[in-house]
């Protein structure tokens, strides 16, 4: 598997050096004990498909272990209150499988063939930058597609270290990089806008900044630059299809639509519907539930995004995608309105995706209420924490009669 061979050529390289780091507890992981607990692990294993926990020590080893058993790695931001579950089936070839919401609005799985995982690690190596000499801060889910090809992949397959941040809470982070400033730093627009405002960024011009999962306001990009002098590059990418596009040169992007140019092996066009239609190496074998208007044929498939092409560049004006995208996460409103309507105190409810007064936080959600009892928009928002993520939590509620 040549996975594999590149695990094991960073344990080679790197076998002594420490590979993750646990801000908070400051436990430290080196390459060589990955590989020691996935061979326990490997031992152990008795499913068809291997659930990871990204937010466990283990993630790591339980992705290698599934691979050195011949078992496809089933990853996600998974909750007690959404919880991983196993495929009907999968395409024989799959070694990875991406769980959770896309563009697409639905909770669903995508099928990755070992290929694809591979291409999609070394498109991501032109993202993050040079390699080992670069260590990562996680401050993204690695269970996100987004996280696992700019943190989770070059760990495994170029020895690039990851300290992992429980919180990208300004004084977490500034202690990070008083240890090393020296850093690739991948976040979204809504945590890049809080650091800045912060002046975290103020004296760390060493880090390589990239940000994805929502759109990049030219004013964010703008004020980052002028304060820090850092620039913030813009990567594009769906879960589906990995990375895309990268605005990475250093420059203010013309335009603030532009999500930059296709990356190396990939090909970029728009279909008669105006959505973008990407052929990559990194494309998915297929999706459990598709949804209309959802083609592929082999390494080329239509995503959820609008756009366009100028100077080389892609621009994207939209999406036709029932996703909302919540400050860079993707969040179902069709799963959100089925846990709201199991709540005693609703009787019938609608949601609505709508633009949020701050750019970089994407859309925000309006639930529209006909309450069953006596209510208040507080006690509906304290209610829906009981059956929801915290991320999924409408931030407005209007009761009618």
């Amino acid at each position: 598997m040549r996975l594999l061979h590149l695990w094991q050529k960073t344990l080679s390289r790197r076998g002594d050096d420490v590979a993750l780091v646990d801000s908070i507890s400051g436990h430290l992981i080196r390459f060589a004990e990955i590989e020691k607990r996935a061979c326990e692990l490997s031992d152990s294993i008795d499913t068809d498909i291997v659930i990871t926990q990204c937010e466990d020590a283990d993630f790591f080893a339980q992705l290698i272990a599934a691979w050195k058993t011949g078992r496809p790695a089933l990853i996600g931001e998974f909750t007690e209150k959404t919880p991983a579950y196993i495929p009907a089936s999968a395409p024989l070839e799959t070694v990875l499988i991406k769980q959770g919401c896309g563009a697409a609005g639905i909770h669903r799985s995508a099928f990755f063939s070992e290929s694809a995982v591979l291409a999609e690690a070394y498109a991501n190596s032109s993202v993050v930058g040079s390699g080992q000499e670069l260590p990562s801060l996680a401050v993204i889910s690695m269970g996100h597609s987004y996280g696992f090809g700019c943190l989770a992949l070059p760990l495994i397959c170029f020895g690039q270290s990851v300290e992992v941040l429980r919180s990208p809470l300004p004084a977490l982070v500034a202690a990070a990089l008083a240890e090393s400033g020296n850093r690739f730093v991948p976040a979204v627009p809504a945590i890049w806008r809080y650091w800045v405002d912060a002046g975290l960024l103020d004296s760390s011009p060493r880090i390589r900044c990239v940000t994805a999962g929502a759109r990049l306001p030219s004013s964010l990009e703008r004020d980052m630059l002028e304060r820090t002098g850092v620039p913030l590059h813009s990567l594009y990418g769906s879960t589906e299809t990995g990375a895309v596009s990268f605005h990475g040169d250093g420059r203010l992007r013309s335009d603030e639509r532009s999500v930059g140019a296709p990356l190396p092996g990939v090909e970029v066009r728009i279909d008669a519907d105006g959505r973008v239609l990407v052929s990559s190496p990194s494309v998915c074998l297929g999706v459990d539930y598709k949804v209309e208007g959802e083609t592929q044929s082999g390494s080329t498939r239509t995503t959820f995004d609008l756009g366009h092409h100028s100077n080389g560049e892609l621009l994207l004006h939209g999406t036709c995608g029932e996703a909302a995208n919540v400050a860079g996460r993707k969040v179902s409103l069709k799963h959100v309105e089925n846990r709201l309507r199991s709540l005693p105190a609703i009787d019938s409810i609608k949601l609505h995706r709508e633009s949020s007064i701050s750019p970089e936080r994407g859309d925000e959600i309006r639930a529209v209420v006909r309450a069953a009892q006596k209510s208040t928009p507080r006690s509906l928002r304290a209610a829906a924490y009981d059956v929801l993520d915290t991320w999924e939590v409408p931030r407005h509620w209007d009761i009618i009669s």
